[in-house]
């Protein structure tokens, strides 16, 4: 399988997802599927706004196979109090072949590499088992259920940084 690579989606290309409008370089190069919904560049951008300071607030990534884009990844908040929760998510037709263990492997490495982040967490649905299944191949480890703000229930999954 051809490696993977993260690719920081521009604040021009934000602004244009989350108008759910197409970045021009992109025409031909991504997968169905693979880009980051209209709602998860808008809250990147308003976390960029508000927490400019926070290198990791808002941070999204195109997921890479080549030149294609085949998912997107990134972080749902800024980092605090020493932890970062992450979002990943990988078109149809590049699932279940190591596309996505290799881009949250990746994007737990930026979380750690300044060293001030300790944990990163995700928050998956209970039926979401193939999500699960990739948080617990990379370590991380279940914890509680919780009720998010939409009225969602999620288990939270904690992956600590290496001593």
């Amino acid at each position: 399988m051809p490696s993977v690579s993260l690719q920081r989606i521009s604040t021009v290309d934000l602004q244009m997802l989350a108008r759910s409008e197409m970045p021009a370089a992109l025409h031909g190069l991504h997968a169905a599927g693979a880009l980051p919904p209209a709602f998860a560049a808008q809250r990147a951008l308003a976390l960029q706004a508000a927490e400019a300071a926070r290198p990791l607030a808002g941070a999204l990534y195109y997921v890479c196979q080549g030149d294609r884009v085949v998912g997107s990844c990134g972080f749902k908040d800024a980092a605090d109090e020493g932890w970062v929760e992450v979002g990943y998510g990988v078109a149809a037709g590049y699932q279940g072949c190591g596309v996505g263990t290799q881009a949250l492997r990746a994007l737990c490495s930026i979380a750690f590499e300044g060293g001030q982040i300790h944990a990163v967490r995700a928050c998956i649905e209970p039926d979401n088992a193939a999500s699960a299944a990739l948080a617990r191949k990379l370590g991380f480890v279940a914890g509680s259920l919780v009720i998010e703000e939409d009225g969602s229930c999620v288990m939270v999954w904690t992956l600590l940084a290496a001593a």
